[in-house]
This record gives structure tokens, sequence and C-alpha cells, in this order.
């Protein structure tokens, strides 16, 4: 958070690449996790919601970091 901060404020090209990067690989691996869950023929069990509610959490952090790094249209939309 303190990297994306200091990345924004000094204008840093490249270290806003890096963590956009970083950022949509971290999207798009949380989004697989849920949809493995989700996508299971059997419906999920409490255990299966709780990782679901954390790996929803990650992904919105991670959603939420590329609106600040990308604020006009490239983020990924759920």
């Amino acid at each position: 958070r303190m990297e994306l901060e200091e990345a924004v404020a000094s204008g840093d090209q490249e270290g806003r690449e890096r963590l956009a990067d970083w950022a949509r690989s971290e999207w798009a691996e949380r989004r697989a996790a849920v949809a493995s869950i989700l996508d299971r023929n059997d419906p999920p069990v409490a255990d299966d919601l709780n990782v679901v509610r954390r790996e929803l959490n990650r992904w919105r952090y991670s959603q939420r970091m590329l609106e600040q790094l990308e604020p006009s249209d490239t983020v990924p939309g759920p």
C-alpha cells in the first residue's frame, strides 16, 4: 500500500506499471480461485464459502489498487 502511494505521488511510471501488473495478476488469480469453488458440481459448504469470502476480499483489494493506478478505463470488472 505504501509502495502504491509513493509511486502515485512521485509519478513513478515504472513503479505504477509494475504494481498494476501485480494487481492484474492477483485479480485474475482470485477470480479463478472463486470460480473453481463455485463451479463445482456440489453446492459449496460453509468452509468453501469462507474461502470464497476471503478470496473476494483479496479480489476487491487488487481491483481497488488498479482503480488508483488506472483511474480511467482499464480496470477489469467483476
